[in-house]
């Protein structure tokens, strides 16, 4: 942290924004009140999932200024030019912000972004790759993570996609076009393993095919691919053409081997599912990496016999 702190003290900025998760924030409030202090004038903006969720929470244990709330690529934008503009905040979607008084207002609902295709790509150029290690577990060196989508259409109990259901659809999708063409741009600048960290690639099943397809088309032998799929639908059809696209792993949120467990948490899929995704994905050549969560309220414990 005080490496980081003195690096924003060098660059001086005008603006810092932090995105932060639940579990994380009590050490995101530690970071922009440490940062606050060095920058008093500094305006700090959070987003990210607990700043969606839980706005007034970090107002009341931090001095942050301003909240984004859902989708942060246009309400980021906007504030940025309100910011710079001097104009009022008032106007701009998708916030929540302490004013002069210290008063918390909270604005309008902005809407979510309806095509992903028109969301630029990252500046991926502003990123040194080989300063970061990139995936756990890798067939290749570096690698980088994209998302192919954006939400879910399922109710699982322990997710936090409900944080950013304000609207329907629930689920959108990015072209297979438009992703080719960003792992192309990753490829060029060194990239040899990409990891799509969508919930799900196989919602829609047909467009999930039709992605993996897009890839292989790609052609390059030296690029290999992870993702995550849900345990149903799994067809061998899918499979083949993560296969052809050197789609080596595969991340199942298999949460439990206990059925009673699965319908708890409102998963929406059977052991018998498992085993055949399972199954399927091993026959292609593609390995399983099992998400796995423990202590569930619908678990039960016997004592074994001495």
């Amino acid at each position: 942290m005080h490496d980081h702190v003195e690096l924003v003290k060098k660059y001086a900025p005008d603006i810092y924004g932090l995105s932060m998760s639940s579990p994380f924030a009590q050490i995101g409030y530690n970071l922009i009140n440490e940062v606050k202090l060095k920058i008093p004038k500094l305006f700090i903006v959070c987003g990210g999932p607990h700043a969606t969720a839980a706005p007034q929470d970090i107002f009341r244990n931090s001095f942050a200024d301003a909240c984004c709330l859902g989708e942060g690529e246009e309400t980021f934008f906007q504030l940025v030019i309100s910011l710079r503009c001097g104009d009022s905040l008032n106007n701009i979607a998708g916030i929540s912000f302490r004013d002069s008084t210290g008063t918390i207002t909270t604005s309008r609902n902005r809407p979510l972004i309806p095509s992903l295709d028109k969301i630029p790509f990252p500046a991926w150029d502003l990123i040194q790759l080989n300063d970061y290690s990139g995936c756990r577990k890798a067939m290749a060196k570096p690698s980088a993570a994209i998302i192919a989508s954006r939400g879910c259409l399922f109710n699982c109990t322990f997710c936090s996609n409900p944080v950013w259901r304000n609207e329907r659809p629930w689920l959108r999708l990015r072209s297979p076009e438009n992703i080719a063409e960003e792992v192309l741009l990753l490829y060029n600048r060194g990239i040899r393993e990409i990891y799509i960290r969508s919930d799900e690639m196989n919602s829609n099943l047909d467009w999930a095919i039709a992605v993996f397809n897009a890839l292989a088309k790609l052609d390059l032998k030296d690029l290999y691919f992870q993702c995550n799929l849900r345990a149903k639908p799994v067809t061998k059809v899918l499979a083949e053409a993560m296969k052809r696209a050197r789609c080596w792993l595969c991340h199942i949120g298999v949460e439990s081997g206990s059925q009673r467990v699965l319908n708890g948490i409102q998963k929406g899929v059977t052991i018998a599912d498992i085993e055949n995704a399972c199954r399927i994905l091993k026959e292609c050549g593609i390995k399983t990496y099992a998400f796995v969560m423990l202590y569930q309220a619908w678990e039960v414990f016997f004592k074994l016999a001495n």
